[in-house]
């Protein structure tokens, strides 16, 4: 089945077989990929603005029920923050009592925070940023995935399958379908954003050159943006990755690679300290289990289980 998703031609000429005749395929054989992209592109458009309906998702008014209203009022908390004091974080009155708001609860927001925050002070919407980033998690799904694919060395039929796969799985499938309907956006947005850096990991490990592993950089440092349980999702199979490549590294390429770590930690330093600057106010009962795991939970999260 690959070879044929692969070339297509030979199914034509399989069939052709049969009659002696060689198919006449001209436009459609130096065209039929990126004709079936754009088909791909344009159905997944379709989809998106059914579920999210134009004038709603681009409006100035934001998306509110459910866990959106939290996103909201996080990143508007923030975003007045970082242009009034500058600074990530500020106490909320409307919020547990003056609660600091945009330390510890929010860290599923940052990314959604800095992007609702960077379109306001260009000039849109506070609302129309906001929802923004829902339309920017939809229509980004096939695009990951299908680059995902490539980095790991699919064909590009077959990495196109991957991508129609992807869109079936964030439209129809109950789970990831229902995470984004409620709002719980950042988190499905990570659970396939997350292909993009193991992906560029993995080609790193395998052609060693420079410009993988800064580009891993940049997208690993985005993704825990997006959400830190991205550190969850991808610490097994990197770790698995670089200790079966790990004797086939210099020095050098093992320095690139506590390079790229150390840019994640870099670029989210900015929400990271505050969390431990005010850590006791994590103390129960403001926040529940927040601060308070055990090495247990590390396995227990991973695999699903309740602790």
């Amino acid at each position: 089945f690959g070879p044929l998703l692969e070339n297509p031609r030979m199914m034509l000429l399989g069939a052709a077989g049969q009659t002696g005749a060689e198919p006449k395929i001209g436009f459609l054989k130096r065209h039929a990929f990126p004709l079936t992209f754009a088909l791909l592109i344009a159905a997944h458009l379709a989809l998106t603005f059914y579920f999210e309906k134009p004038k709603i998702i681009l409006s100035d008014t934001p998306i509110a029920w459910l866990d959106y209203d939290t996103h909201i009022g996080q990143a508007y908390v923030v975003s007045e923050a970082l242009d009034r004091f500058g600074k990530s974080w500020a106490y909320d009155p409307g919020t547990l009592a003056g609660y600091l708001n945009g330390v510890g609860f929010d860290t599923d927001n940052k990314a959604w925070e800095l992007w609702t925050f960077a379109l306001w002070k260009l000039g849109l919407s506070k609302g129309l940023a906001f929802n923004l980033f829902i339309l920017l998690a939809h229509l980004m799904v096939p695009w990951v995935v299908f680059f995902s694919a490539r980095l790991f060395g699919l064909g590009r039929w077959t990495a196109l399958l991957a991508a129609v796969m992807g869109i079936a799985l964030w439209c129809f499938d109950a789970y990831p379908r229902w995470c984004w309907w409620v709002g719980m956006t950042a988190w499905a947005m990570a659970s396939y954003f997350a292909l993009l850096p193991l992906a560029l990991f993995y080609r790193y490990l395998k052609t060693l050159k420079w410009s993988y592993i800064a580009l891993l950089a940049v997208f690993l440092s985005a993704a825990h943006l997006i959400h830190p349980l991205t550190f969850v999702i991808l610490v097994v199979p990197m770790a698995f990755l670089y200790l079966r490549a790990f004797n086939k590294l210099k020095a050098l390429q093992h320095a690139g690679i506590v390079a790229a770590a150390l840019s994640v930690l870099a670029v989210n330093a900015y929400w990271l300290i505050p969390i431990f600057k005010y850590l006791h106010y994590a103390a129960p009962p403001v926040t529940g289990f927040y601060g308070q795991s055990s090495a247990a939970f590390f396995i227990t999260d991973y695999l699903g289980l309740l602790n």
